[in-house]
């Protein structure tokens, strides 16, 4: 099992002016030799809530070295752990999509998984009814 921190782009709140302001949140992911992959339950963003006395409640950023850090203290944590002999804790991961190419990702494939994700995406941006959707999926 291999482990590594990631992060990703979330909406954080728009400013005066309506723009969509983004942030960062860091976490640990782990990695099986098959490909499938976890998240751990603690992320790490780069914005903090704040209040300003005129406008009230904001999400504020803050430098990516500390929330980036964090995880990355959190990763080799995990990482030490497992290298002497501890188990996950299945309570503090939750599964994603498996690393594309690998045997997991294609053993979805060969379910059929990304297939009927991609056909009722069709149907939920109107390009196809639910009725056109099901008959896809069940072909």
């Amino acid at each position: 099992m291999d482990f590594a921190v990631r992060s990703d782009v979330v909406r954080i709140g728009t400013d005066e002016d309506g723009s969509v302001r983004e942030g960062l949140v860091f976490y640990v992911i782990a990695r099986a030799e098959n490909g499938r992959q976890w998240i751990h339950g603690k992320a790490f963003p780069n914005y903090v809530g704040a209040i300003d006395p005129e406008e009230g409640p904001y999400q504020r950023r803050i430098s990516n070295d500390i929330p980036e850090g964090a995880a990355t203290a959190l990763c080799d944590r995990i990482t030490k752990a497992v290298a002497e002999g501890a188990k996950l804790d299945l309570a503090h991961w939750t599964e994603t999509d498996p690393a594309y190419g690998s045997d997991a990702y294609q053993s979805l494939d060969e379910e059929r998984f990304f297939r009927n994700r991609e056909i009722m995406d069709a149907h939920e941006a109107g390009e196809i009814s639910e009725r056109t959707a099901l008959e896809y999926m069940i072909m």
